[in-house]
């Protein structure tokens, strides 16, 4: 219960907050997006209410790194998804192009805090510290991951001109950005570690 709450509080914080900053910022932001204060308010409570639920509900996900980074993504659901909904009609407030681009944006911002969060009460990990120390042998095989990966993503582009642009984009992020820039970050990490 004691989880909820924090939550809940957490949502309710972050909802004053932005409410005050949309009060102290003025109408002209919001008129240039159709947007009414009460709207806009009502949408910043409602949504810190949902994602606090959410958040104080798996709370128990946030005593691991990657645990912390989904909780970030679930808590910042709610507000993108509101977002989405007050520049939509009602009839597509549901819709997968509102709920992908909420989740894509979410995954972007959310999970970032989640691990900033987390870091700040916690020693790093013995995998992330591998990965800002790496040995010769983890280069290796990091490439030898990221190639396949990257390359195997090239042939989904036979397939992917059906798809929602955000699952587009999360595969090209997942399938080639990620392997490829988790493989160039461990190689500068050994350059710089050998004094190269």
């Amino acid at each position: 219960m004691a989880n909820l709450a924090k939550g809940v509080g957490l949502g309710l914080f972050i909802a004053t907050v932005f409410s005050a900053w949309v009060t102290i910022a003025g109408s002209g932001s919001r008129e240039s997006l159709g947007v009414s204060y009460r709207a806009l308010v009502g949408m910043y409570y409602t949504a810190g209410l949902a994602g606090g639920l959410i958040v104080g509900l798996a709370w128990p996900l946030s005593r691991h790194l990657l645990g912390a980074g989904l909780l970030g993504v679930l808590g910042m659901f709610p507000l993108y998804l509101g977002a989405g909904m007050l520049q939509s009609p009602t009839s597509q407030w549901w819709s997968l192009d509102n709920i992908s681009t909420a989740g894509f944006i979410a995954l972007m911002v959310g999970y970032p805090v989640g691990m900033a969060l987390w870091f700040k009460d916690n020693p790093a990990p013995p995998w992330i510290k591998a990965l800002l120390y790496p040995s010769a042998v983890l280069v290796r095989n990091v490439w030898l991951v990221a190639i396949p990966l990257a390359g195997g993503s090239l042939l989904l582009t036979k397939w992917t001109g059906s798809w929602p642009f955000g699952l587009v984009v999360l595969t090209v992020l997942g399938l080639f950005a990620l392997p490829l820039g988790l493989a160039l970050f461990v190689t500068f990490r050994r350059g710089r570690s050998e004094g190269v």
